[in-house]
């Protein structure tokens, strides 16, 4: 099972049975009394009627492959982890942004970002790409009509933005519904050589407009961790990106556990048995960071993410895999399934050399600087 922490957490509560997600079927959860699951495993009718389950937890922020109606029919508690992977996605984020600069496909500050969600994770995207200098437009319809605050604008005024970055849940019905949100002609409405950065849930952008606008030279690039269809993907789109990740953009070790942690601690609470287990995630030795005479904020930023989390391996070995295994479907479940290097900023303490500017923009970016 591809949770990590789960057996630690759970072996003292019952009696436990670890599947991979395509063992978990209705008759390997029937006698069950607890599901707990990732994203990948639809959660519904079909795969609960007739069992005993009494508790269904997924270690993801997301719900949209969980059947919430059913499950409040049916009595069924539920809990999920929102917020636990949102500083691992708000540096990734970051780390495009950078990566992106480096390669000139766009200029750190002139840049204007949008940013489309302004949850959990885009929020801290926003104060993080503020932190760097970026101009940050926001949109979020539900909070501009429950706040009334205009700082949050229509999805009409960032279409001249440089980078979008989008941070909201899939939806399918509704008047925010997200499903198809940058479809054809939303993409087209972009400005010339924009980029686009999607880590929030794949079908929120139409893959094969996206496709046909990076053909063209129409967008100027794209950085994709989340696709139509997981895990079968288009290798095509995979190449074409400048990043590509195969929905990892969350699964840092620190997310992981405090989504573990969050379900943990909703299942003591449901049943009233006592919270025993209080992980930690080891801090490793500090890194020296020297900034060379010459060298730009933006430079050092660069080569200091890169030394925790490098962003451009992960895309250059996953799109490498893509071309050598026989489906990309399988390159796709292959590289999560050993995604396990993965630490945030705040990991290792930096010994940093340089102006005081530069350590307060690395404190604000979440790094820990000596």
């Amino acid at each position: 099972m591809n949770i990590p922490h789960v057996y630690n957490a759970f072996k003292g509560i019952g009696r436990l049975r670890l599947l991979e997600s395509g063992e978990i079927t209705a008759a390997t959860v029937k006698n069950c009394d607890i599901l707990i699951v990732r994203y990948v495993t639809r959660v519904d009718k079909k795969l609960l009627a007739g069992s005993r389950i009494k508790f269904v937890g997924t270690v993801s922020a997301g719900t949209d492959h969980i059947d919430l109606r059913y499950l409040k029919d049916q009595e069924i508690a539920f809990s999920a982890a929102p917020g636990s992977n949102a500083e691992s996605v708000a540096e990734y984020v970051i780390a495009a942004l950078l990566s992106l600069h480096e390669r000139g496909r766009i200029s750190i500050p002139e840049a204007t970002l949008g940013v489309v969600g302004i949850g959990n994770v885009g929020s801290r995207v926003a104060e993080k790409a503020k932190t760097l200098g970026i101009n940050v437009l926001l949109n979020d319809p539900p909070k501009r009509r429950t706040t009334g605050d205009k700082s949050f604008r229509p999805l009409s005024k960032l279409m001249d933005s440089d980078v979008i970055t989008i941070h909201t849940p899939l939806t399918f019905t509704g008047k925010d519904k997200t499903a198809g949100l940058f479809g054809a002609e939303r993409l087209a409405g972009l400005k010339r050589g924009a980029v686009i950065i999607n880590s929030a849930r794949g079908g929120i952008v139409c893959e094969r407009s996206l496709k046909e606008c990076l053909e063209s030279g129409r967008l100027g690039g794209a950085v994709i961790d989340v696709w139509e269809n997981e895990p079968d993907i288009d290798p095509g789109l995979v190449e074409l990106a400048d990043i590509s990740t195969p929905h990892v953009a969350g699964l840092s070790q620190e997310a992981r556990l405090a989504a573990v942690c969050m379900i943990y601690a909703a299942v003591c609470a449901h049943f009233g048995i006592p919270s025993v287990w209080n992980p930690s995630i080891l801090r490793r030795a500090p890194l020296p960071c020297v900034r060379s005479p010459g060298e730009t904020l933006y430079s050092v930023l660069h080569g200091a993410v890169r030394r925790i989390y490098d962003i451009e391996k992960d895309s250059a070995e996953f799109k490498l895999e893509v071309v050598k295994v026989p489906t990309a479907g399988a390159a796709f479940t292959a590289f999560r399934k050993r995604y396990l290097r993965r630490f945030e900023f705040s990991s290792r303490a930096l010994a940093l050399s340089g102006p005081a500017r530069f350590v307060r923009v690395m404190r604000s970016l979440g790094f820990n600087p000596r």
